[in-house]
């Protein structure tokens, strides 16, 4: 029988919560404020500019939830 191989890696340095969060935040701003717009000018058919319709008439916050009418 084999003895159990021991791998160990060395930790110089143990982030906090906040400076983990810090980095990809950072990048994520960076790549949405570099004056870019994005304009869905998708043509929809006859069904989908009602549900839209429906959606945007119908859509009310109640406690805890949003509900909308059957699309």
């Amino acid at each position: 029988m084999k003895p159990e191989r021991l791998h160990v890696m060395p930790v110089h340095r143990v982030l906090n919560v906040e400076e983990s969060l810090n980095k990809p935040v950072e990048d994520w701003w960076r790549t949405e404020s570099f004056g870019t717009k994005y304009e869905d000018v998708t043509p929809r058919s006859r069904e989908g500019k009602r549900a839209l319709e429906t959606l945007e008439r119908t859509v009310k916050y109640v406690p805890d939830r949003y509900e909308v009418g059957m699309l």
